[in-house]
């Protein structure tokens, strides 16, 4: 199209992009072009350049090795290229998912014409809340701030600051209702908890991602609402 400058569906894929269309950072970060699926030349070196740069400020830091945020080749701030809401956003619901795949596989960036990039839409959430694809991720396992982009993200004073504000005036009182005593969760787990049984005529609890390893099944005996409490 004469117009590149978007829209574009970047796919985060760790360690190596898989798809028709795809580039590798400087930092070792693997990207699929999800959209355009056939993505030309012109194209691919426009967004590839387009994110290097924004990886580039996410990274920056000055003489004393603090990180700033800021890419002194182009004089623009990291959220100059990727709106600084949606990064705050995505960064909270990997942090309250404790999603294994957080800042490392299926995390996306939309770009449209004209516009800057936005992380999000969420997507692939099925190794949440403890049940990580190879081995039990306990609450107080701390993973997701020394993962790709998150570990620079975080030592970055002023994406801190956006996210303790955005957290303390939107995100706390929604997880809250999520989690709380008779919260969104366990509200919802009554109402599908018919199925739930006629589900586990056939099928045992999975705790962990794979149902062909035993070591990844909860123990004969648990019960439903056992599951539930130990997610929430």
């Amino acid at each position: 199209p004469d117009d590149i400058t978007g829209g574009y569906l970047l796919e985060l894929n760790m360690p190596g992009y898989d798809e028709a269309s795809g580039f590798k950072t400087v930092n070792g970060a693997a990207l699929n072009v999800k959209s355009p699926e056939w993505c030309g030349k012109d194209a691919m070196e426009y967004i590839s350049e387009y994110y290097q740069d924004f990886e580039n400020a996410v990274y920056a830091t000055d003489e004393n090795g603090n990180y700033t945020g800021y890419n002194e080749a182009t004089g623009k701030y990291y959220y100059e290229y990727c709106d600084l809401t949606s990064l705050v956003q995505m960064y909270l619901i990997q942090e309250l998912a404790n999603n294994v795949d957080g800042f490392y596989s299926s995390f996306y960036f939309y770009k449209d014409a004209d516009g800057i990039m936005y992380a999000g839409p969420v997507w692939d959430m099925e190794s949440i809340a403890g049940s990580g694809w190879s081995g039990y991720v306990s609450p107080d396992m701390e993973f997701i701030n020394g993962r790709y982009l998150a570990k620079a993200l975080t030592q970055i004073p002023g994406f801190m600051s956006a996210v303790k504000e955005y957290y303390n005036d939107t995100f706390r009182g929604a997880s809250e209702k999520l989690i709380g005593d008779n919260g969104i969760l366990q509200q919802s787990s009554q109402k599908i908890s018919a199925s739930t049984s006629m589900n586990y005529v056939m099928w045992p609890y999975i705790r962990v991602g794979n149902p062909k390893n035993s070591n990844h099944l909860w123990p004969d005996g648990i019960t439903y609402n056992a599951v539930v409490e130990d997610m929430i």
